[in-house]
């Protein structure tokens, strides 16, 4: 499986959230809606992206985004040191930095 980086993690203005990913494969991650999970692509802003949160938080909406792009395009998505975080409340980054799909899916 290959490992792509995640380079931003933002909730939105509209409690959307956000996931950025360093490899452009649009033509790929387009079909994510495929998947039937409420996560989408955003063409323009090159991110995946999961309706704002009702009854799931934002982290369970991370953890569906990565979940849902592994099991269905065979690529984790990872954070790294350089991943940036824009409107992240400090303990869900935490949450989402110590999640390990591995132990979850």
């Amino acid at each position: 499986m290959e490992n792509i980086e995640i380079t931003k993690i933002e909730v939105l203005p509209s409690n959307e959230l956000s996931v950025t990913p360093i490899v452009n494969w649009n033509d790929f991650f387009q079909f994510i809606y495929r998947t039937a999970t409420g996560v989408s692509w955003n063409d323009k802003e090159q991110c995946f992206m999961s309706p704002a949160p009702k009854e799931w938080s934002h982290f369970d909406w991370y953890a569906n985004i990565v979940t849902s792009v592994i099991s269905e395009m065979g690529v984790n998505l990872t954070i790294t040191p350089d991943t940036k975080w824009l409107n992240v409340p400090e303990s869900l980054k935490n949450e989402i930095s110590n999640y390990e799909p591995s132990n979850n899916t």
